[in-house]
Parts: structure tokens; sequence; C-alpha cells
């Protein structure tokens, strides 16, 4: 397995993987809620996110260390079929089981995180004005359900498979309540993209499996919507930040999204 990241440092210490925040991911995600997460995570009977070994804050950045998964595959180096759809559909549905008490896990605020954004890009590389306010009102819409403990972050590298049909998901950098579509809808925005026929089955697996009902398919519409216009704008703050390039390609594949998605 390779190893980066791009809200944190990363290096790799003998059989273990070690990840310290940086100042710049630390201006829009809570550290001190993930921190509580991981620590949480260390007594839960549970076994779709992995266990870190050690939590603590240095030079007030967060550290965390987790052993290395040798015989897992991340889906980045996995072609996406029928069967990774439904480990991924059992996995989803086995992190929204996991119980957590409020007053140790922040609740996801759709308006709140999109208007940072928002707030801190200084030049908009995407024209989004029109966008930003229709999903806006989605958030608003969005953040009246029963929230469930979500990962919010399914891209490809978050996602490891064992060859015995083991899944787990890593990196809890945007682990919060939400609504249970966040989680759906990420891994449509941020893993199958534009294949539409693997949306179309992850869906309908999600339906069969009841991690979502037929009647939620229009708020999970909002949802992607609202996602491809949130991560177009992180891209824009995250280039300005950075001057990485990545950063400018990953904004303009989620902007062309916002533009060209295909309802479900």
């Amino acid at each position: 397995m390779s190893f980066k990241g791009l809200t944190n440092q990363i290096e790799v210490s003998e059989d273990k993987v070690i990840k310290t925040s940086t100042i710049i991911s630390e201006a829009y995600l809570d550290k001190k809620n993930e921190a509580s997460i991981l620590i949480e995570f260390v007594s839960l009977d549970q076994d779709i996110m992995v266990k870190p070994r050690t939590v603590e804050f240095k030079n007030d950045r967060l550290v965390s260390s987790f052993r290395i998964l040798k015989d897992y595959q991340s889906l980045e180096s996995l072609a996406i079929d029928e069967h990774i759809l439904d480990l991924v559909v059992e996995g989803i549905q086995k992190m929204h089981q996991i119980k957590i008490h409020p007053l140790i896990i922040k609740k996801f605020d759709f308006v709140n995180f999109l208007e940072f954004f928002v707030n801190n890009v200084k030049n908009h590389s995407f024209y989004l004005s029109e966008k930003i306010e229709v999903v806006k009102e989605y958030g608003a819409h969005l953040q009246n359900a029963e929230f469930v403990v979500s990962h919010n972050d399914m891209v490809p590298g978050n996602i490891l498979i064992h060859q015995n049909n083991d899944i787990k998901f890593i990196d809890y950098d945007y682990v919060k309540l939400n609504n249970p579509l966040f989680d759906i809808a990420s891994f449509i925005t941020e893993t199958l993209n534009d294949n539409t026929d693997m949306i179309k089955s992850f869906v309908k697996k999600a339906i069969e499996k009841q991690i979502m009902k037929q009647s939620d398919i229009d708020d999970l519409n909002k949802c992607i919507a609202y996602q491809d216009v949130l991560w177009t704008l992180w891209a824009n703050y995250m280039y300005e930040k950075t001057n990485e390039e990545i950063y400018l390609q990953i904004g303009q594949e989620k902007y062309e999204r916002t533009k060209n998605r295909i309802k479900i």
C-alpha cells in the first residue's frame, strides 16, 4: 500500500503509519472532535473503522498512529465491480450502526461548512454563485434528518479491501454525525464519479440493504449536488493555500460535474 494525504502529513515507521494534522486543514477541520472519536473507536465493539494505536496532541497538532494493514488494497488500485459495491454498502451499514454519544461526537453543519469555503476563497476560479445559493438551501433541508456516525470522505484511498472480503474505512478527519445519505453521496461523488451504470447499481444495492429508501432519491440528488459544489470550493481554497496543481485539477473536475451531473 502507498500512503499519501491531502490534509495531513503522513509518515511510515516500521509497521505503522503516523498522521500529523496541518495548520491549513485545521482551519476547517475540528481536530479535537477527531481525537475524541479516535479514542472512542478503541473501546467500541466495531471493526469497520481501524482503531488507532496512539492519539495525542504535539505542539497543537493532532498526531495519531495506526497499524499498517499490509494485506489490504485501497480502491485506488482495484477495479470497482458489483462485488465491491456490495462490500461498500455493507461497510456503510456497519458504520452507520456505530453508536457514539452526542457529547463526544459533533454534528455536521451543511450550511456553515459550505460558507467557510465561500467566505475564505479570495479568488474564485469557478463560477458557482447561483449554485451556491441553491445547494445552501439543499443543505438546510438535509440538516433535518436523523443523523448517524458518518465518514463523510469516501474517496478511493479511504476504502480498503482484503481478499477475504473484509472492508475497512480509514482516515477520520471528517467523521461526524451526519445525514446517512452523505456517505452514499460521497461514494458517488468521490469514487464512482461519472460511472452511471455503477452509480445506479450502487443506489439499488443501498436501497435493498435498507441504508436508504426509494423515497430518498430526491434528497440523495440534493446531497450529491451539494457535495459537487462543496468540494469544488474546497479545492479552490486548497489551491490558494498551497499553490499545488493537484488542487486546481481536482477543482476543475468537480466544477465540470456541477454542470454536467446526471441525476439518479
